[in-house]
């Protein structure tokens, strides 16, 4: 088994690194990144049980660690900045406390390191309970999940992971459905407990969103010794997708300040 992270790269430039969220796949980013290697040489992943990348029954932060350190040695990447939104955004708070020679800044959008209440038990529920041996086009998963009341953009954004498999003439989600759906406790579980990175740090919060609150701060600020909130108007959980243009001033006024041309 293949187990590199499937990646894809643009621009030439101080290596960055995207991490997505829980569900999603580096082509979620891809508008994102196509703008950012301007300015970077950026590499978009998809994490393990996602997307193309290989399917294990681990899915913890520690083994996604792992994951990510063989990965960017396998790219002789030595040093690089890190973006991470949601469970990827956990995922690259926690590589930065274990490898803080290694990242030189770090990025979270809407996710702190504390433990969540879990909040996804609809979607898990839905997509558990399509039978897709018996699904013959896509229009029969976008009906199901459209009658359940889901909101048009998390209907798209989980299209996004059904696949058409031409060897065996059936339909099949690219994640890994039953490894996320048991280890999703882990998933929204505390990180970096105890631990501390002292590069520059930004986190981005959706001013329609809960994921980060003022109650957040003290816990920040403990980790991250120079980390600095800046709230994204007009935009929910999913920032980078609600509004991108807001997303990106606030990174490209992070990134001036770290002089990188």
């Amino acid at each position: 088994m293949n187990t590199k992270l499937h990646f894809k790269n643009f621009g030439q430039g101080d290596p960055l690194v995207i991490l997505h969220g829980l569900f999603g796949t580096l082509d979620n980013w891809n508008g994102m990144a196509k703008i950012l290697s301007e300015r970077f040489c950026v590499f978009t992943v998809d994490l393990r049980n996602h997307g193309q990348s290989f399917h294990d029954d681990e899915m913890n932060y520690k083994v996604m660690v792992n994951d990510l350190v063989d990965f960017l040695q396998s790219e002789w990447i030595y040093e690089c900045h890190l973006i991470g939104h949601s469970m990827g955004g956990k995922l690259a708070m926690q590589f930065a406390c274990d490898n803080s020679d290694i990242v030189k800044s770090l990025v979270v959008s809407d996710i702190s390191p504390k433990k969540y209440k879990e909040g996804h038990g609809d979607i898990f529920n839905a997509l558990n309970s399509i039978d897709l041996e018996t699904v013959t086009k896509r229009s029969d998963v976008q009906n199901v999940l459209e009658s359940l009341g889901f909101e048009p953009a998390i209907v798209l954004f989980l299209m996004k992971n059904l696949h058409f498999n031409t060897i065996t003439d059936e339909y099949e989600w690219k994640m890994n459905l039953p490894v996320l759906t048991k280890n999703y406790p882990q998933l929204m579980g505390e990180v970096c407990a105890g631990q501390k990175y002292d590069g520059p740090t930004l986190f981005l919060k959706g001013d329609h969103s809960d994921y980060i609150t003022s109650e957040d701060y003290p816990l920040l600020d403990k980790i991250f010794k120079h980390n600095q909130v800046q709230t994204v108007l007009n935009s929910g959980h999913w920032i980078h997708a609600d509004n991108p243009g807001g997303f990106l001033q606030e990174l490209n006024k992070f990134y001036n300040t770290l002089a990188i041309p």
